[in-house]
């Protein structure tokens, strides 16, 4: 198994927290410029979403047959609350934080000045010595007072000499490592989402290359705290010329949940729930009523055909995913995910098998969506 891919390790490395996504659109944007044949190049909306059409796209002719591919950028982060007289900072969730996977990380905080360094920092931990029993008993649970970050200032007065203040944003400071035998399980934070971009600017440049089928990609902002980003790209590309009328088609590319691992056991509630998923098995689809039966149906067609192995997961309702804000948008969507260990944590987990099938997946399904439609 190769290295990990250089597109996919500066995603990894770039953070960008919901509604701060703009250093990611940056290195896509860049990217696409060095890898991609596009169409007018890649634009952002008034929301902050990335808009990267496909060679060989012509909005007039094609748009009928076009499939529109969407990831979201932002990850979960931290974000500076209260500045303390003793120099601690206290911070606040941007996204769905599991407490106990903060305490005691590294973090990088990114300052106001958008050319500072970033000025790094660790998340305090109350010493077991200094807890009493039922302290020790209690599993924190939400963030509050007792969570904070310590830069390593003695007073508030130099947490502002260092370039911090109130409202500055921060993510749990990390490096990507590959794992396992064959070295094919990559570990991280912001896998969920910067897999699923990877994956969106991949099959856009396989596309490219072969000059076999058209489509839009969206990477979009503030999945984690709303879908309020993907609520507007949709809408936007009608606005704009260049794009066209709306998109017929919609997939949406995020991490899911394994279930193979200690958390869940085999008579386990969360199996019985949404089946079992697992590192390295293939790309997860899904069955659910939010998603259209013929995109669903239309992917599993291209994985049996192909030889892509994947996977099933049953959604009872909504999904939790950009699909849901545009369900209701005339578009007919389906969702493909990758299987993740400890989502949100610094420590996510997926198989590079699984995000090398996706690819795969979502060019078979493209270039059968521009030759024969639903």
């Amino acid at each position: 198994m190769p290295p990990i891919h250089d597109v996919l390790y500066e995603l990894l490395t770039t953070p960008g927290p919901s509604g701060y996504e703009r250093s990611v659109a940056k290195v896509l944007s860049a990217r696409a410029a060095q890898r991609l044949r596009m169409v007018d190049g890649a634009r952002l909306d008034p929301s902050g979403n990335l808009h990267i059409n496909s060679a060989c796209f012509t909005p007039s002719r094609d748009m009928g047959r076009v499939v529109m591919l969407t990831a979201h950028m932002d990850e979960i982060g931290l974000i500076v609350q209260e500045v303390a007289s003793n120099g601690m900072l206290h911070v606040g969730p941007i996204g769905g934080w599991d407490p106990r996977v903060v305490l005691g990380q590294r973090v990088a905080i990114q300052p106001r000045d958008a050319g500072a360094t970033a000025v790094l920092g660790v998340v305090g931990v109350k010493a077991t010595h200094l807890m009493d029993n039922e302290e020790q008993k209690a599993a924190q649970t939400l963030f509050d007072e007792n969570v904070w970050v310590d830069i390593g200032a003695r007073s508030d007065e130099e947490v502002y000499t260092m370039g911090v203040d109130v409202g500055d944003w921060m993510v749990l400071d990390s490096t990507p490592i590959l794992l396992g035998q064959d070295h094919d399980v990559i570990a991280s934070r912001a896998l969920d989402n910067r897999v699923g971009c990877y994956i969106v600017f991949r099959v856009l440049e396989t596309l490219a290359e072969r000059g076999s089928a058209p489509a839009v990609g969206v990477f979009t902002t503030r999945e984690e705290i709303g879908g309020f980003g993907i609520r507007s790209a949709y809408d936007v590309i009608s606005q704009v010329a260049a794009f066209g009328p709306r998109p017929e088609y919609c997939v949406a590319v995020d991490g899911t949940f394994a279930t193979d691992d200690d958390s869940c056991e085999e008579d386990d509630k969360t199996r019985r729930q949404y089946g079992y998923t697992s590192l390295g098995l293939g790309p997860v689809l899904h069955r659910a009523p939010i998603l259209s039966r013929d995109v669903e149906d239309r992917l599993y067609h291209v994985a049996q055909s192909n030889d892509i192995p994947t996977q099933t997961q049953v959604i009872r309702e909504t999904s939790g995913t950009d699909i849901d804000m545009i369900v209701d948008r005339r578009a007919q969507c389906g969702l493909v995910s990758i299987a993740m260990r400890n989502i949100h944590s610094p420590v996510e987990m997926a198989s590079l098998r699984d995000i090398d099938a996706a690819i795969d997946l979502l060019v078979g399904f493209c270039e059968s969506i521009y030759t024969d439609g639903i």
